[in-house]
């Protein structure tokens, strides 16, 4: 199953609601993590990350101007430090990390 891979570097409060997570990855992108009614757990689950993080999804819908994981996706979050994320982010390496992340050959 292929699985699309993101760097997480800020939440936006502003844009968040009860039932959906918004958040910018590191190109600037918008992404909004759904909730339904009674699966929560992937928003729980980001909500206690140290930014910046690395999560998998195997479900990532392209929409007008943003990007949003479903209420239903698989979410993991890759165990690296926020500081070592930062390190690649740094160092312009993102898409290669993101590509390790995916499980890519370089």
């Amino acid at each position: 199953m292929k699985q699309d891979a993101i760097i997480l570097t800020q939440f936006d409060p502003l844009m968040s609601s009860p039932s959906c997570l918004a958040a910018v990855d590191h190109l600037g992108g918008r992404i909004l993590f759904q909730a339904g009614e009674t699966q929560r757990i992937n928003i729980l689950a980001l909500q206690q990350q140290v930014l910046p993080c690395v999560v998998l999804v195997d479900t990532l819908q392209q929409l007008a101007d943003f990007r949003q994981v479903p209420a239903n996706a698989m979410l993991s979050v890759i165990p690296m430090q926020a500081a070592e994320i930062e390190s690649v982010l740094t160092t312009g390496a993102a898409e290669t990390l993101l590509r390790m992340a995916r499980g890519e050959r370089s």
